[in-house]
C-alpha cells in the first residue's frame, strides 16, 4: 500500500489554489472534482441561490422560494427509468388531490438535467420530532389515514420513514420523497404499504408502518415515565453506529472500497478506504461517543452510512469558506472529513488532532485515499488541552466540528478559539457561541448550517485584534 501511495501522491507539489480546475492526484479526486464543478455550473445557471436540502453525487434537492427543487443527473433514470425523478413526477400525480397537494411539474434541462419541482411545506419532520422526544405530538391515526390515502391512489410507498414526512402546525401530515415507489392495483398497494412483516437481505422485519408506529410508541412511554435514559437511548452514541454498522455490512458489491478499483479505476482508493472502515470499527469500541461523528459520504458508487451526512454540511462549508491556499488545524476531527476535503479545495495542509490513534489512522486513511499523504496527525488527550499541556499549531482556520468538544470549560475553549483568524465551531448553542465569538472581536459571525438535530455550525473571521 505504501508503495502505490508514493506512486500516485508524486504529484501533489503541483496543486494550484482553484481547487475545482486543476489536475490532481488519483482517479478518485478528480471524479469527485468534475462532479461538483458540474452541479455548481447548473445550480448557478438556474437556480441561483437554491439552499441545499439533500445531497448525493447524482441527486439533490434544494429549496428555492416556495418550491423544492429534485434534480439529477441523466444517469439514474438510464439505469432505471422506475427509479428516477420522470417516474416519481408519475406517482406525485396519482397522488395529487387525492393523499397529496404538492402541485408537482417535470422538465428536463440542457437534455441532461431532470427536475421535479413541487410546493414547500411548513412542518417539522416526524424524525425531528421523535429525536426531541415531541413524539406524544405526532398522531398515529393520521398516519395511517394518509398511508390509506396513498394506497387508494395505487401508490406503494417504498420511503415511509420519520425523516419523510412532515407535520404541519395544524397536525396535518405530508409524506415526501417517493423515489423507488411504485404504481400498483388497489389491493395490492394496501397490502404492501400496510403489511406487517417484510424479508429483506435474507430476514424477517417488521413493516416500515410497523417500525415507526413502534418506535413513536416507545419515546411515548419514555416521556410519560420522564426515562430520560429511555428517551436517549435509541439515539444514544453507541447505538447511533452500530446501526451505521450494520448498514454498512448490507451494502451491494458496488458500494464496498473494493469496487473502486474498477470505477474509476482507483485501486490505491479502494485500499485505504478498506483500512479505513476497519479502523472505524476499532474506533467504536475506544470511544462509543465517536459515533455521532461517523460521516455519511459517497465517491462515485462507493460509500458508507455515517450520522452525520458529509456531502451536504461540506457543500454549505465550502460556499463560505475559502480553503484555497491555508492551513487548518481539525480538533476532535473523527474519521477525517475536513482532512481529505479542505485539501480538495485547495488547503495546503491540514493538522487532525484527536484523542485515540487508531481514529488518527482512519483520517490518515481517509486523506491518502484522495492523494493526499502529506496532512499532519497529533495524538492527545482532551485534558491536555484543558490544562494548556498541549497548545494546537499554528494555522488559518481552525475546525472544531464534533459534539465531543462540548465538555471544555467554556473560557479555556474561547481562549483557544481566539488564536484563529477564522473558525468553524460546531456547538449546541448557536445563539451563546454568536455572543461569545462576537465579544472576542471577530466582525461576521454567522450560522451556516444546522449539523444535527440540536447542533449548529457557526463560522467566524475578520477579528479584530
Amino acid at each position: 500500500m505504501n508503495q502505490l501511495t508514493t506512486e500516485r501522491t508524486s504529484s501533489t507539489t503541483s496543486l494550484h489554489l482553484d481547487p475545482l480546475s486543476d489536475p490532481v492526484v488519483s482517479p478518485l479526486a478528480r471524479l469527485h472534482r468534475e462532479q461538483e464543478e458540474r452541479w455548481r455550473d447548473f445550480i448557478d445557471r438556474n437556480y441561483p441561490g437554491g439552499r441545499l436540502l439533500r445531497w448525493s453525487p447524482q441527486h439533490r434537492v434544494f429549496r428555492c422560494g416556495n418550491r423544492v427543487v429534485k434534480v439529477e443527473w441523466e444517469t439514474i433514470s438510464a439505469k432505471d427509468s422506475t427509479r428516477g425523478l420522470a417516474y416519481e413526477f408519475s406517482l406525485l400525480e396519482a397522488l395529487e388531490g387525492r393523499a397529496s397537494r404538492l402541485a408537482p411539474s417535470y422538465k428536463v434541462i440542457d437534455g441532461s438535467w431532470c427536475v421535479l419541482e413541487m410546493d414547500w411545506i411548513e412542518g417539522n419532520y416526524l424524525d425531528d420530532l421523535i429525536a426531541e422526544n415531541r413524539a406524544r405530538e405526532v398522531s398515529i391515526l393520521r398516519l395511517i389515514i394518509g398511508l390509506f390515502r396513498v394506497s387508494l391512489a395505487g401508490v406503494v410507498y417504498k420511503q415511509l420513514r420519520a425523516r419523510h414526512v412532515i407535520q404541519r402546525a395544524d397536525g396535518e401530515l405530508v409524506f415526501i420523497d417517493f423515489g423507488h415507489s411504485s404504481h400498483a392495483g388497489r389491493l395490492d398497494a394496501l397490502w404492501r404499504n400496510f403489511a406487517p412483516l417484510t424479508f429483506a437481505s435474507g430476514s424477517w422485519r417488521w413493516g416500515l408502518l410497523i417500525s415507526m408506529i413502534r418506535e413513536i410508541l416507545r419515546r411515548r412511554k419514555a416521556e410519560e415515565s420522564r426515562d430520560d435514559n429511555a428517551v436517549r437511548r435509541g439515539d444514544d452514541a453507541l447505538s447511533r453506529a452500530l446501526r451505521c454498522c450494520r448498514v454498512n455490512d448490507r451494502r451491494t458489491p458496488r458500494a464496498r472500497p473494493e469496487h473502486l478499483t474498477n470505477y474509476p479505476g482507483d485501486p490505491i482508493a479502494a485500499q485505504h478506504f478498506l483500512a479505513m472502515e476497519q479502523c472505524l470499527g476499532k474506533a467504536i469500541e475506544a470511544d462509543p461517543l465517536i459515533g455521532p461523528d461517523f460521516l455519511k459520504f459517497q465517491f462515485a458508487d462507493y460509500g458508507m452510512a455515517g450520522s452525520r451526512d458529509w456531502g451536504f454540511i461540506w457543500d454549505h462549508l465550502a460556499r463560505r469558506v475559502d480553503f484555497a491556499g491555508k492551513k487548518v488545524v481539525d480538533l476532535a476531527c473523527g474519521m477525517g472529513g475536513v482532512g481529505a476535503y479542505a485539501r480538495l479545495y485547495g488547503a495546503v495542509q491540514v493538522v487532525s488532532c484527536d484523542r485515540f490513534p487508531v481514529i488518527l489512522d482512519a483520517a490518515r486513511h481517509f486523506s491518502e485515499a484522495l492523494g493526499f499523504a502529506d496532512n499532519a496527525y497529533h495524538q492527545f488527550d482532551w485534558a491536555d488541552l484543558e490544562t494548556g499541556a498541549v497548545e494546537l499549531p499554528v494555522a488559518d482556520i481552525l475546525t472544531a466540528l464534533s459534539s465531543r468538544l462540548d465538555n471544555l470549560p467554556r473560557g479555556r475553549w474561547l481562549e483557544i478559539l481566539t488564536h484563529y483568524p477564522e473558525i468553524l465551531w460546531q456547538t449546541a448553542d448557536a445563539k451563546a457561541g454568536q455572543r461569545d465569538l462576537e465579544a472576542l472581536g471577530y466582525r461576521t459571525v454567522e450560522i451556516l448550517e444546522q449539523a444535527d438535530v440540536d447542533q449548529y455550525i457557526l463560522y467566524a473571521t475578520d477579528r479584530r485584534i
